[in-house]
């Protein structure tokens, strides 16, 4: 037997609902505090499980052009997915100097020999560079045994115009490589490998920068690029939310006229944010890998949440002093702000997650 829908019932249902809620919130606001406290502190510590941000073709629908492209070259070009190119960096105008072929040669030793980078060396020949041509040539890897003239004649002979060159400032560079293996024990290239594989190419990099002598050292690979860009986008974004929470605090004050509400606004935004980026950690890979792991388009969701939060507090405070003009107590005229704002506020929420998924 069909019941015809009555909007009334409904309205009614829908009012005893939003009295509940407003009731709940208001009846201990103590207890209210606390559980508020205990959600931000338990949400919160899942920020400690974020994963790296992870590469944006990870963004891209299967279907794409794109994503094809990228599917046809693992097809034609399979094997170089099982290594990872290290490029090792040397500028100065001593790359074929001998101080700086003994620096350069003594950089690949140290990074071959690392303990966290031996075990990933990709067989035959996983080190490559100018001093190796050059020692073959003369006969010696003493280098500082040599003389200038003796090292120009040797590079005469043999073809080094892909190891050194000059640079855009006009210096001189000269490169290296290392190959590293992204499967490292064999297991198909596990997150253990990846981590593994990621903390030989940071060593790497950390021996280019300490590496002593008349050139500058530095190094090029996937970690190293992924690091930075992390890096960069954290400062920035950090950079971005401090002007933000300043620029809102300014306009809040000037609105509300109070530092109270001031602050109550702002440790509600706070809150917010802990929130979803706790969150996101909690389902990231790292926690209960329901999600994937933080990307370009989620690196925004907190900026986001700065001018919805901000909107609906502004709201709130409104309708609450507003109540508050007309007679009515502190708990009464929350009650009543609350019951006002709930359902527009829930709305605007729900539509503006559906057209940011979209």
């Amino acid at each position: 037997m069909l019941v015809a829908w009555r909007p009334e019932r409904a309205a009614v249902r829908m009012s005893w609902i939003l009295e509940q809620l407003s009731r709940l919130v208001t009846a201990r606001p103590v207890v209210t505090l606390i559980v508020l406290v205990a959600v931000t502190v338990g949400l919160g510590s899942g920020v400690t499980r974020l994963a790296p941000q992870a590469d944006d073709t990870a963004l891209l629908p299967e279907d794409s052009r794109v994503a094809e492209a990228g599917d046809r070259i693992d097809v034609l070009f399979g094997s170089s997915n099982d290594t990872v190119a290290v490029t090792l960096i040397f500028e100065g105008d001593a790359a074929l100097a001998p101080g700086g072929l003994a620096q350069i040669d003594a950089a690949l030793n140290m990074a071959a020999s690392d303990p966290r980078v031996a075990p990933l060396l990709a067989q035959p020949n996983p080190v490559f560079g100018p001093t190796l041509i050059l020692a073959s040539t003369l006969g010696t890897s003493d280098f500082m045994s040599l003389s200038q003239q003796q090292i120009d004649e040797a590079a005469g002979l043999v073809p080094l115009d892909r190891f050194v060159g000059t640079g855009t400032d006009g210096a001189a560079v000269a490169v290296s490589t290392v190959r590293l293996r992204v499967d490292a024990d064999g297991d198909g290239g596990t997150g253990d490998d990846a981590e593994a594989l990621a903390d030989a190419e940071l060593a790497i990099r950390d021996i280019m920068e300490a590496s002593e002598g008349p050139l500058v050292g530095g190094s090029l690979s996937p970690a190293v690029l992924a690091e930075d860009s992390q890096a960069a986008t954290g400062s920035q974004m950090s950079l971005l939310m401090v002007l933000a929470l300043g620029l809102i605090a300014a306009l809040l004050l000037l609105f509300t006229r109070s530092v109270f509400d001031l602050l109550v606004t702002l440790a509600g935004l706070v809150m917010t944010i802990v929130w979803v980026t706790g969150a996101q950690g909690w389902l990231g890979p790292q926690g209960a890998g329901l999600i994937g792991a933080p990307n370009a388009l989620t690196s925004m969701v907190p900026i986001l949440l700065i001018g919805l939060v901000v909107d609906y507090a502004i709201q709130t405070v409104g309708l609450y002093r507003e109540q508050r003009s007309e007679g009515r107590d502190v708990a009464a005229s929350v009650r009543r702000g609350l019951r006002a704002v709930i359902v527009p506020l829930s709305l605007a929420v729900i539509t503006t997650v559906v057209s940011f998924l979209t």
